[in-house]
């Protein structure tokens, strides 16, 4: 059963584009006392203003003030500053009635939140903002066609359909990210039908979806190495970042958030905490005798505090580490400078270090050990995966034609 609306989130009226006429952002909002709902507008500087890049501009702020007010509850009709009402008893009783209403919407929104404190306890920080992301994509779907202040039982099949719909034909999404959001919703609509908020689960029956995008990072070609390399080496962290994934095969992420005392300096690895890698398993990969010297020689590890970040805001190991696309970002640059392809990035040399150690004999084993995968047999399609095929007699020995 569908609940009543509180809010119609802000939007601007713009006429077309046309400048000649008073622009203006407009909202909705139920009055508690009539129950019926009345429209507020706002043209702060809109109508001053000469091109349609500054209005734009302009609005976006109106829209993000007003939408960030009513998503924390503001309401003109029981805010003092806006309305004032003839006896403070009507105010307090119209302020009761409207946090009722509020509180008995149990919107997506509402339950997205108690799913998030409920099933994120002990994940990686990376794959908590992943499934915010998420859910935060299909939230702003819900807001933009009116369905997000209905109570989620309102969410049938048809809405979800029509969102999945949304991903393979507006946003083109490849058939991986189609079935993360699949296997993210259904958990978390799984976990509202636990909970009595609704009686099935409305991710069902959707359009299937067999786009590949392929957006992986490609393995580093050995004569782009020592470019990079030359240019690297001016950036202590940078370098550093570098050699983990390069020789400990090392995801971003981990990297990232990696402190001083996950270093093992008597055993010669790295330990890095099961709740920090994507498979959840312990990952504890060898530092190679020439890389663990330099971690003492050049960058003296061993003398900082073990609650220090090895990547840090300082630009040395310290106590804040660095944001998300930080080194994403410094790569990249580095990467236009020397003017090399798009598919080299960041997390390429996790890709060159496995390409280089199976030429050099590693057997997949090694190799498994070293990436923490669950088998052999991932490390295989792994390989096959970035690398393809590849012979020595073939490419190298070839009987002549």
């Amino acid at each position: 059963m569908k609940r009543e609306k509180i809010v119609i989130l802000p939007k601007l009226c713009d006429f077309g584009g046309d400048l000649s006429k008073k622009w203006y952002v407009f909202y909705s909002v139920r009055d508690p006392r009539t129950h019926k709902m009345k429209v507020f507008k706002d043209s702060k500087g809109l109508f001053v203003l000469k091109t349609s890049r500054e209005r734009y501009h302009q609005a976006a702020k109106i829209i993000n003030h007003y939408t960030e007010l009513l998503k924390n509850g503001y309401n003109p009709f029981i805010d003092e500053s806006q309305v004032i009402y003839n006896d403070s008893l009507q105010y307090h009783h119209a302020a009761r009635v409207y946090q009722a209403r509020k509180a008995n919407n149990r919107t997506f929104n509402y339950w997205a939140n108690e799913y998030l404190k409920m099933q994120t306890g002990g994940l990686a920080s990376e794959t908590i903002s992943t499934y915010k992301s998420k859910i935060r994509t299909f939230e702003n779907w819900l807001i933009l066609r009116r369905y997000n202040e209905l109570d989620i039982s309102a969410l049938e099949n048809k809405v979800v359909v029509d969102f999945f719909v949304y991903l393979n034909n507006d946003r083109k999404s490849s058939a991986i990210t189609y079935r993360k959001y699949k296997n993210l919703l259904t958990d978390l609509f799984d976990y509202v039908m636990e909970r009595k908020g609704i009686n099935t689960n409305p991710v069902q029956r959707l359009p299937k979806c067999t786009r590949v995008v392929e957006m992986a990072p490609s393995p580093i070609n050995p004569e782009d190495i020592g470019l990079f390399m030359d240019r690297i080496k001016h950036d202590k962290q940078m370098m550093l970042f570098v050699m983990f994934e390069y020789y400990c095969f090392m995801r971003p992420g981990e990297i990232r958030m990696m402190k001083i005392s996950w270093i093992d300096w008597g055993n010669g690895i790295v330990r890095i905490p099961q709740n920090m890698n994507k498979t959840k398993k312990a990952k504890t990969p060898i530092l190679p005798h020439e890389f663990l010297r330099q971690l003492r020689v050049e960058h003296q590890l061993h003398t900082y505090p073990k609650d220090f970040y090895v990547i840090s805001t300082a630009n040395a190991p310290g106590k804040q580490h660095i944001g998300k696309n930080t080194m994403r970002n410094r790569f990249n640059k580095i990467r236009a400078e020397l003017n090399m392809p798009p598919d080299y990035m960041l997390y390429s040399w996790k890709h060159t270090g496995n390409g280089i150690l199976e030429k050099a004999g590693a057997n997949p084993f090694e190799r498994m050990m070293q990436n923490g995968h669950s088998s052999v047999v991932t490390t295989e399609k792994y390989t096959r995966k970035k690398f393809g095929f590849e012979s020595d007699l073939i490419r190298n020995r070839f009987p002549t034609l």
